[in-house]
């Protein structure tokens, strides 16, 4: 879940910035 999380933040941050990388570290918690 860790590895899957990173990405997704990872993915997050470079589609939106500040705010995607918010939703991204909200979506690795709740992973």
């Amino acid at each position: 879940a860790g590895a899957a999380a990173e990405a997704l933040t990872a993915l997050a941050a470079s589609t939106g910035g500040h705010v995607g990388g918010r939703l991204g570290m909200v979506a690795a918690s709740l992973v």
